[in-house]
């Protein structure tokens, strides 16, 4: 599916720094989620091992290792994505759900643990992760169908339309979610200042 033009070209290059960039900040934000768990709530089970985790990385390396190598293939590259947000929501929705339960059974660490609770609820409950990553899925969805009709009708506007898709959805649903979480932590070191 690719052609042998300039413009795709760059729309390819720019795909592989964009996917590079968000598997970099995926990773952080996994363990960065996990910690932020961990320090926030009394967990009556013993704490969780690095086993998950290094799990979890694995699975990312692959998926996202399978997005940088079919950048040139966007068909491909949308049908990965959608299937990798697909997953992500599914995530997102287990990680609200532990959240949940643990804010109702009121398991706070610390004496400013339940106001450190309400402002993680707020991000986790309140602002809604499960809808950006339902955006994203949305935006990797119509990539493949651009694609797909790009390549039934060799039309090379409707293969760049799906490259833009990407490469606006993208980074669009990860400002987002940075935002959000800048937020959270803004809110959490005033907590302890």
């Amino acid at each position: 599916m690719f052609h042998d033009d300039r413009t795709t070209a760059i729309l390819a290059a720019a795909l592989l720094t964009v996917t590079t960039l968000d598997f970099v900040l995926y990773l952080h934000t996994v363990r960065h989620e996990l910690d932020l768990m961990h320090e926030a709530f009394v967990d009556d089970k013993k704490k969780e091992a690095e086993g998950p985790v290094l799990i979890v990385a694995v699975w990312l390396a692959l998926a996202f290792g399978c997005l940088i190598a079919e950048v040139t293939d966007i068909l491909i590259y949308c049908g990965l994505l959608t299937l990798l947000q697909v997953a992500n929501v599914i995530g997102v929705r287990n990680v609200n759900a532990n959240f949940l339960d643990m804010y109702k059974r009121r398991i706070f660490r610390g004496a400013g643990g339940q106001l450190e609770a309400q402002i993680l609820y707020k991000y986790y409950i309140e602002r809604r992760a499960f809808l950006r990553c339902s955006l994203l899925i949305v935006a990797s969805a119509l990539g493949f169908v651009l694609a797909v009709v790009g390549l039934r009708t060799g039309s090379v506007v409707l293969t760049r339309a799906a490259y833009l898709t990407v490469l606006i959805g993208v980074p669009i649903g990860e400002w987002v979610i940075i935002r959000w979480r800048r937020e959270r932590d803004d809110a959490r070191r005033k907590l302890f200042t």
